[in-house]
């Protein structure tokens, strides 16, 4: 499907689920997702790039947390309109969660590397 044909479908710009690894080193991490946003923004879709803002709402380091910060993301996932699997691989264990989301949903997948 062409992006067109999405936003006939839809009747909207497309939305975009940016999954990237965070953890590591999560300043380059979280410049290396901006960046992504950026491509997906120059695809023609609006990016969701939930690890840009959730980590400045909610602890990473606490479990409870953790946990809610997963599922909003899983949520994300299936509003988006495609999924976008950034960066190197492998992908984290939590990027692969979001992509088996993806894939369950139908959602098309766009790789970028």
């Amino acid at each position: 499907m062409t992006l067109e044909d999405t936003i006939k479908l839809c009747g909207r710009v497309p939305l975009a689920f940016v999954s990237s690894k965070y953890k590591g080193d999560i300043e380059a991490n979280t410049q290396k997702a901006i960046e992504y946003g950026r491509i997906a923004f120059k695809m023609g879709f609006y990016p969701i790039v939930p690890h840009l803002y959730i980590p400045q709402i909610l602890n990473d380091n606490d479990y409870k947390q953790r946990r809610l910060a997963e599922k909003a993301c899983l949520e994300f996932v299936l509003i988006c309109d495609v999924f976008m699997l950034c960066g190197e691989m492998p992908p984290d264990s939590f990027m692969n969660d979001e992509y088996a989301q993806a894939v369950r949903c139908g959602k098309q997948i766009i790789r970028v590397a």
